[in-house]
């Protein structure tokens, strides 16, 4: 966290497999308690760049599709 009272967004895709992901239990975990889950708006994001991981593809483009962004 930047600030006391700061926030984590998290966005990731929603429909299957990564919809079993479990971002709420995994954030729960780490004693994260969620404050919104929003659909993800590309525009609120200036800069954002979407990753797929560690692989020798993770600079590779890719389609958003369904996502969400998870506020903890």
């Amino acid at each position: 966290m930047l600030r006391r009272h700061g926030e984590i967004h998290v966005t990731h895709k929603t429909k299957h497999p990564f919809s079993i992901w479990g971002i709420e239990q995994l954030a729960s975990e780490s004693s994260l308690a969620m404050v919104e889950e929003a659909a993800f708006q590309i525009q609120d994001y200036p800069g954002y760049n979407q990753k797929r991981g560690s692989s020798w593809r993770c600079d590779q483009d890719f389609a958003i599709g369904d996502c969400c962004t998870f506020k903890f």
